[in-house]
C-alpha cells in the first residue's frame, strides 16, 4: 500500500538520502496481537516469520493496539511476558538487530476529553489504549534493556500536555479515519505520514545517521 507509513516513511528517507541507503520491509498484520494463545497473536503469522529471515537491521514493533480488541480478554501478564519473549527473539537473530518499540496512537478523544464519557466494553479499550499501553511498553522496553521508544500516543495528541503536537480537526487535516464506532482510532492518510514523520529520527539513529 503506496500510502502506508511504512511506504511513506522509504520515500522520506531517499529523498533525504537517495535511494539504496535504506530499504524498509513491511512485516505488518492488521487484526494481531501482541498477547499468546490467539490465532490472532503475531508471532504465530506468516508474516513474522518472515520479518525474522529478512536480514533486518531495525525492527519497528507497532503493536498492541488489537490486544484492546473487545473479543480479547486483557492479560498483563501475558502482554509484558509474549512482548519481552518477542523482543528476545529478534534480538538474538544473525543480524543483530536493533528492536524500536512503539506506543500505539490512543483514541482520539480520551475519557473527559470535550465532555467525552466512555461507558461499559469501550471504556475498558479507552482505559487500555490510553493509560496502560503509554506506560507499560516503556517499562517492558526498559526492562529489555532498550532505550529508545517511539511515543506515537504524546504524538497524536493524547498526553494533552504543552509539548503534545495538536492537530486540525477538518477532515482535511484530521490524523484519523472518520466516522469509525466509538471514537477515531485508525490513522488516515494525513495520520500516516505524520508516523512517517515521527519515525525519521528514530530510524537515522539507529543507523548511525
Amino acid at each position: 500500500y503506496t500510502k502506508s507509513w511504512p511506504a511513506l516513511l522509504q520515500n522520506k528517507l531517499d529523498a533525504r538520502w537517495g535511494k539504496g541507503k535504506f530499504k524498509r520491509l513491511n512485516f505488518g498484520a492488521p487484526g494481531t496481537t501482541i498477547q499468546s494463545g490467539y490465532t490472532e497473536s503475531y508471532t504465530s503469522t506468516e508474516v513474522y516469520r518472515l520479518a525474522k529471515a529478512s536480514g533486518a537491521d531495525i525492527f519497528t514493533l507497532l503493536l498492541g493496539s488489537d490486544d484492546a480488541d473487545i473479543d480479547i480478554v486483557w492479560d498483563e501478564a501475558n502482554f509484558k511476558k509474549a512482548y519481552k519473549d518477542m523482543i528476545g527473539e529478534l534480538a538474538a537473530l544473525p543480524s543483530e538487530p536493533h528492536i524500536l518499540p512503539i506506543i500505539p496512537p490512543p483514541y482520539h478523544h480520551v475519557q473527559g476529553d470535550n465532555g467525552t464519557t466512555f461507558k461499559g466494553s469501550v471504556y475498558e479499550v479507552a482505559e487500555l489504549l490510553n493509560q496502560e499501553l503509554p506506560s507499560l511498553i516503556p517499562q517492558i522496553a526498559s526492562d529489555a534493556g532498550l532505550d529508545l521508544v517511539v511515543d506515537l500516543f504524546r504524538q497524536f495528541g493524547g498526553a494533552h500536555d504543552a509539548s503534545t503536537p495538536k492537530h486540525e480537526s477538518e477532515t482535511n487535516y484530521a490524523w484519523y479515519c472518520p466516522n469509525v464506532a466509538f471514537g477515531d482510532l485508525h490513522p488516515n492518510n494525513n495520520g500516516y505520514e505524520h508516523i512517517a514523520n515521527v519515525m525519521i529520527p528514530f530510524i537515522e539513529q539507529l543507523a548511525g545517521e
